[in-house]
């Protein structure tokens, strides 16, 4: 997998999502969090911006953990953000940030659809 970086506004850390996973003093969600990010960042449909599908076991070799814990860490998550997940058959989620573009940075960042 290449390596890249997930372009966010500086003030990112100050949201919402991640200031109630903060004051829950969960720091396997705010990195889970950020992983996804940084996922949808690098792997996102063609067709529709901030959406992606992957497997379970590549969030697992990302993280180190098993499914059945990114399973339960992002069951923590879904209920403080605006992320929509769904499990979907034969081992896949697919993740849609409604906001996507909002969170990209303004300096760099991607503002248009891949096919444009």
């Amino acid at each position: 997998m290449k390596n890249t970086w997930f372009k966010h506004y500086n003030t990112a850390s100050q949201g919402h999502t991640l200031g109630v996973l903060w004051a829950n003093n969960d720091t396997e969600a705010i990195a889970l969090f950020w992983l996804v990010l940084e996922l949808v960042s690098r792997f996102e449909s063609d067709t529709c911006r901030g959406e992606m599908t992957i497997s379970w076991n590549t969030i697992g070799r990302e993280t180190g953990w098993k499914p059945s814990k990114c399973r339960r860490v992002l069951a923590r998550i879904s209920p403080v953000s605006k992320i929509e997940i769904n499990e979907k058959p034969e081992g896949y989620v697919s993740f849609l940030v409604p906001n996507w573009l909002e969170l990209q940075e303004n300096r760099g960042g991607k503002k248009s659809s891949k096919n444009e």
